[in-house]
């Protein structure tokens, strides 16, 4: 009941900040506001999936997709915020250095997991 009640209030705000941050994307627009539109729908998904999967745990071959979905999406999301880390490394120490390393991140963030997936 806890986790239920808990994701639902997570589902709510992680919604609220996307509309928010698609309403005024001309304002927000940063390398970290694109970070945070990565990591936002991911985290919805993998609430999302939780959610719906909590109680398909008879059907051993279900249980296993829903297993693997939510590994992968909770790993791209823990890339996405080791991602956001390094970015604001990046800034603190080059500050005045305009190249944008969020794409090639955001890519390896995603990436890195479908190796790890595939090398199993």
């Amino acid at each position: 009941m806890f986790s239920i009640i808990g994701c639902s209030i997570s589902i709510v705000g992680l919604a609220l900040t996307i509309i928010v941050h698609l309403v005024f994307w001309r304002t927000l627009s940063s390398d970290r506001t694109v970070v945070l539109m990565n990591v936002c729908p991911i985290f919805l998904m993998g609430y999302i999936v939780f959610l719906t999967g909590i109680e398909k745990t008879s059907n051993s071959t279900v249980c296993t997709v829903i297993a693997v979905v939510l590994h992968y999406t909770f790993l791209v999301v823990f890339f996405l915020m080791l991602t956001e880390g390094v970015m604001i490394t990046y800034l603190v120490l080059s500050p005045f250095r305009k190249r944008r390393i969020v794409v090639p991140l955001i890519m390896a963030a995603y990436g890195t997991m479908l190796n790890v997936l595939h090398v199993r």
